[in-house]
């Protein structure tokens, strides 16, 4: 871990110290919890090391230092990518006295140490960071625990947290320490050179104190953990560890020349866009500014359509895209602006920044994904965020190297189907047990037509309608939800008609919604199947009946995708690639020769990580998993 050099340790009074933090190194740090430190600097002394700690029957600290290749010195993920990155340090804590540092660039090579310490029980923080790093030398760690993890399966996501919790709003090492440890950590040495050829002993004393951190916290946090029943939700995502690391080390096939001329050819659409909108408005202006779109809109709207316009939280006219969706026959340009507004953001997110993301000889698109970060547990991932690639014609960019084919696995219906088990509505599991259309059965009960004579577009209406209502909208919400999501048209009015027949047609839905609200409200707070909890008490906004129904549901199913990508783990090799996960689907790179092969085990993996959230799920799972193998994402669907 890149890190600090100084330690603060907060005074305790009873021990008659100064009522301030005094600084302190972090050799004394170490010494006042009674542990010291030794570096290994030869290949010699690895084995009566590695015996030694094989004696102790506990949980070993973890954490590492790193440095930028050569090439890399100037690059922002130097020493943080694995690729653009040494591994200088590795640090273990016994769990008791001792932290044994292995100075890589004295040893020689990370395969001197022996496998049988990688085979121990392991906790670090952010210990993704050490995972990738060991995993692109070589080492599989299966066994590696996380303080950062577990805090995200007890506090959720610290921000949105009143102050009132006391806690800080992040959950860094030096957070964490600070909160329970009572040590301040002074992060001076953040940037220090690990590739010098000599380190000091202060980047020494603070590279083994990081070993020892993790493993303090993490004896904490199991209570925890254990109290609030929440070890299940811990271990999901301690799990998933590996899979993700794979991920990202190994990165996706992107065609560079056929997206320079996809967002050259965005470009000129764009540039042609304004001008045919400028000349609809009769006037230019910056489209972007909501200060000058307003003033406009001030211009052209009467007094009741102004008095009726969506306002911002200051008052003013709304610009937003979902407005002027919903009023695109005030006037002929609104959905012009639309769409120039959607092939400019997907030329500014999708465009020329991805090249930092890109390794141009590989021809490789390298992304991060995060787990717990999100309400529900979902998976997330930024920079770039690859459960976000428009569809279309970019999906069909992300291609397999030569002699390889990509392999996409996607739950069918989901949401829905966690729903149904969930909700125990009879229609719904009816549906599913029959292996029947879910969507054309909802949409013949809305229209009250026969199933076999409903049409795409009236499919259509029956998702946005099912969808817009699963998570407890009103018909207002899902009206807007039906235009913007899915395209469909629909009158406040009709959407209270649909909403209407769609709860007298899944009534144990409605019912559930209505318990699972009220109990909610009551206790402050709801869970998954896992056991993940949402405490509303605990959070700035408090309560929602949405957010209560959306748990459930959507943290089960992002349960079922943990699990798939955990059994599925050891399946990967250089034969087989886990290139992306969006939320319900795995994408896979396969060698040519074994697609059928790795297909089947991939099903055989989802359909199983589905039983294990819902083991009497059997009879519900026909037409579970559809897999799709093409030469580019894009066609796969």
């Amino acid at each position: 871990m890149l890190g600090s050099g100084l330690i603060k340790l907060k005074t305790l009074r009873n021990e008659g110290l100064a009522n301030e933090p005094i600084a302190l190194e972090s050799q004394s740090m170490l010494k006042n919890m009674g542990i010291s430190y030794s570096v290994i600097k030869s290949p010699k002394e690895i084995g009566s090391v590695v015996d030694q700690l094989l004696k102790e029957n506990t949980a070993f600290g973890l954490d590492i230092e790193t440095y930028p290749l050569r090439e890399f010195v100037q690059d922002t993920d130097g020493g943080i990518a694995p690729r653009k990155s040494a591994i200088r340090l590795i640090q273990i804590y016994d769990g008791k006295a001792h932290v044994y540092v292995f100075d890589l660039k004295k040893i020689g090579s990370i395969s001197q140490i022996p496998t049988a310490l990688w085979e121990r029980p392991l906790i670090a923080h952010n210990a993704l960071f050490e995972m990738k790093h060991l995993l692109h030398s070589g080492i599989v760690l299966k066994k590696l625990g996380c303080s950062l993890l577990a805090d995200r399966v007890i506090n959720g996501n610290r921000t949105r947290l009143k102050k009132e919790c006391g806690l800080l709003s992040s959950a860094s090492l030096k957070n964490l320490s600070k909160e329970m440890l009572g040590l301040d950590i002074d992060k001076e040495m953040q940037t220090s050179d690990w590739s010098e050829d000599t380190l000091t002993e202060i980047q020494i004393e603070y590279a083994a104190l990081d070993a020892v951190l993790p493993i303090k916290l993490f004896q904490k946090q199991r209570e925890v953990l254990s109290k609030k029943r929440l070890i299940k939700s811990y271990e999901l995502l301690r799990d998933a560890q590996l899979a993700i690391a794979y991920m990202e080390n190994s990165g996706i096939g992107f065609d560079i020349s056929n997206h320079r001329e996809l967002i050259e050819d965005l470009k000129k659409k764009s540039e042609v866009l304004l001008l045919e909108i400028y000349e609809l408005l009769g006037v230019s202006f910056n489209l972007n500014s909501s200060k000058q779109f307003g003033e406009w809109l001030s211009d052209i709207l009467d007094e009741n359509e102004l008095a009726r316009w969506v306002k911002t939280n200051s008052g003013k006219l709304s610009t937003s895209t979902p407005t002027l969706k919903q009023n695109e026959n005030r006037h002929e340009a609104f959905a012009k602006i639309v769409q120039y507004r959607q092939l400019t953001k997907r030329i500014s997110s999708f465009g020329e920044g991805l090249y930092k993301f890109i390794d141009i000889p590989s021809k490789r698109l390298f992304g991060s994904f995060s787990l717990g970060t999100t309400s529900t547990g979902r998976m997330a991932s930024r920079q770039p965020n690859m459960q976000n690639m428009p569809r279309s014609d970019f999906r069909q960019l992300f291609i397999p190297k030569e002699g390889y084919r990509l392999i996409s696995l996607d739950y069918s219906q989901q949401e829905l189907r966690v729903a149904a088990l969930i909700t125990q509505d009879k229609a719904l599991l009816h549906i599913y047990e029959a292996g029947g259309d879910v969507h054309a059965n909802t949409a013949a009960a809305l229209l009250n037509i026969p199933k076999e004579s409903v049409s795409k577009p009236q499919r259509q209406l029956a998702k946005a309608v099912i969808f817009g209502l699963l998570y407890g909208q009103g018909a207002k919400g899902l009206a807007n939800y039906a235009k913007q999501q899915y395209g469909v048209d629909m009158t406040e009015e009709e959407a209270e008609r649909h909403r209407g027949a769609l709860f007298r047609t899944y009534q144990g839905l409605r019912a559930w919604q209505k318990q699972t609200g009220s109990l909610a409200k009551l206790t402050g707070t709801a869970s998954t199947p896992s056991g993940r909890i949402r405490d509303f008490r605990r959070e700035l906004e408090g309560y929602k009946f949405t957010a209560a129904l959306n748990l459930p549901i959507q943290g089960a199913a992002a349960e079922i995708t943990l699990r798939a990508m955990i059994r599925f783990t050891p399946f990967l090799s250089e034969e087989c690639h886990l290139v992306n996960v969006i939320h319900d689907e795995l994408l896979l790179e396969v060698i040519e020769s074994q697609t059928s092969t790795y297909a089947s085990l991939a099903q055989e993996a989802m359909e199983k990580a589905f039983l294990d959230i819902f083991p009497n799920a059997k009879t519900y799972l026909k037409g579970l998993v559809e897999a799709n193998i093409g030469q580019n994402w894009g066609e796969l669907k």
